[in-house]
């Protein structure tokens, strides 16, 4: 008779995670934990959530609620680059002005003495 260990381990909550395992990921939906042997774990895990990503990724991308908040953060992005050209016009213009007050003051101050 030959002993074998199951790659896979779904154990329930409150119960101990069998040495040399480690955590893969949470089923929420049947309330247990998915284990592998500690090297196996991190990379299941990372193919797992790459894998929901992409589902996610490809789903979203024609969703109208996708679009509209593109849409908008491109607004925004758009009003906060006109509001700094702006800003860096009006400080250039408060520079230049402060500027030649200070030029016309040194002026008027020579011409007195």
């Amino acid at each position: 008779m030959r002993f074998s260990m199951p790659i896979r381990v779904e154990i329930l909550e409150a119960e101990r995670i069998p040495n040399g395992y480690g955590l893969a990921w949470r089923d929420f939906s049947r309330r247990i934990t998915v284990c592998y042997p500690i090297p196996l774990n991190l990379i299941l895990n990372s193919l797992r959530r790459l894998w929901h990503w992409s589902l996610l990724s490809f789903r979203m991308k024609h969703s109208v609620f996708d679009r509209m908040y593109q849409e908008g953060r491109q607004a925004g992005v758009k009003d906060m680059q006109s509001w700094r050209e702006n800003f860096e016009q009006v400080a250039y213009n408060k520079g230049v002005d402060d500027g030649m007050k200070e030029v016309y003051r040194r002026i008027e101050k020579q011409l007195d003495d």
